[in-house]
């Protein structure tokens, strides 16, 4: 299968990025680069893992009610998954570890606002773990200040794992609007 992603990376100090792949076998790596920005726009870091729903995950995630066992997406269940500076942009790959049975969508949003009917990641059952690269908008209100949520719709189950890799002010998310849907 050929499965594309967007990814933010933090260069080296001398302007270089290295790609590693950590499974087994061969694997073809197609790079286009989008865009490049000053470093004070955007505070670009190692990806740092702050969800992770899996239950027997033996990993310090920042977030503990987003934590191991329990905390699994059924259908209209959502977590807080990543925090940012209020109002700012929140950057990072976002992984659905669906049951096989799973099939609806996963979105992410400002937790005092509505789940979205816009998709961050897609599910279909035997389509397996699913990752993409999202921006969205940290929250203002005062109950969710700075916090970021997913919210899974569909059937079956999904576990989130997220591993935030860059905040910033300089640019300025908003509620996803669907500029093109092909299939009606």
């Amino acid at each position: 299968d050929v499965v594309a992603n967007g990814a933010v990376v933090k260069a080296d100090p001398s302007g270089e990025v290295c790609v590693a792949f950590g499974g087994s076998g061969a694997i073809d790596i197609i790079w286009d680069q989008v865009a490049a920005v000053a470093p004070a726009t955007i505070s670009a870091h190692r990806p740092n893992r702050v969800c992770d729903t899996r239950q027997n995950v033996d990993y310090n995630t920042e977030l503990n009610q987003c934590r191991g066992a329990g905390h699994t997406l059924a259908g209209g269940q959502s977590r807080v998954i990543g925090y940012g500076q209020p109002g700012g942009a929140v950057l990072g790959n976002l992984t659905a570890v669906p049951s096989s049975d799973a099939a609806g969508y996963v979105s992410v949003f400002p937790c005092a606002e509505p789940a979205l009917n816009t998709s961050s990641i897609n599910l279909a059952p035997g389509k397996g773990v699913t990752a993409n690269a999202i921006t969205v908008k940290a929250d203002y209100a005062s109950a969710y200040y700075g916090l970021v949520c997913g919210a899974y719709t569909g059937s079956g189950w999904v576990d989130l794992i997220f591993d935030q890799t860059a905040e910033t002010l300089g640019i300025q998310p908003h509620v996803p609007r669907r500029l093109m849907d092909t299939r009606w």
